[in-house]
């Protein structure tokens, strides 16, 4: 009777337990389970950001298997994490804005485009320029006022910065 209690319970029981209850009783519940070699690691679910693979030992079930209580002690599967680091993320620009009126000065056009998303984890950088220039003809005529510099450095008393600090010049 002592038997049958003993192998109805170990149908319910953890391997850690079911050691200890071998033990005790005096019977042999030791899987090498080395005896069962792993399989090689899957390849990677993800190339990034936090794949997983897998494997899986090699089981026979013979009489050593089923006598030594190894499909109890020993685990079968395991997983890993793989390839955590993040994904490149390629640069991304939009298209080039119209062509501004002819600077009649500088005698350029200019136009530009956003930079939308810049390259990251070894992401594709953006190809070409943000702005592009090129010659024109202006139809206005450069305009530029002389400033005097002298009165933009008054004090209140009337007399120039300039007076007082020697070294500075306009």
């Amino acid at each position: 009777m002592r038997s049958l209690m003993i192998s109805v319970s170990m149908a319910y029981i953890d391997p850690l337990r079911c050691i200890l209850i071998s033990c005790v009783l005096g019977i042999a519940s030791s899987c090498f389970c080395e005896h069962y070699p792993w399989s090689s690691w899957s390849s990677c679910s993800k190339t990034c950001e936090h794949g997983t693979q897998s494997r899986a030992r090699q089981i026979t079930y013979s009489d050593y298997y089923w006598k030594n209580n190894c499909d109890q002690l020993c685990t079968k599967h395991e997983s890993r994490s793989c390839n955590e680091q993040p994904c490149p993320i390629n640069c991304r620009i939009g298209d080039f804005s119209s062509w501004s009126d002819c600077d009649p000065c500088l005698k350029k056009q200019f136009r530009t485009r956003l930079l939308e998303r810049p390259a990251q984890f070894g992401g594709q950088i953006c190809p070409g320029q943000l702005v592009e220039s090129r010659e024109c003809i202006p139809s206005k005529i450069c305009n530029i006022e002389q400033a005097d510099c002298e009165k933009k450095f008054e004090c209140n008393t009337g007399k120039s910065v300039l007076f007082y600090m020697s070294s500075l010049t306009c």
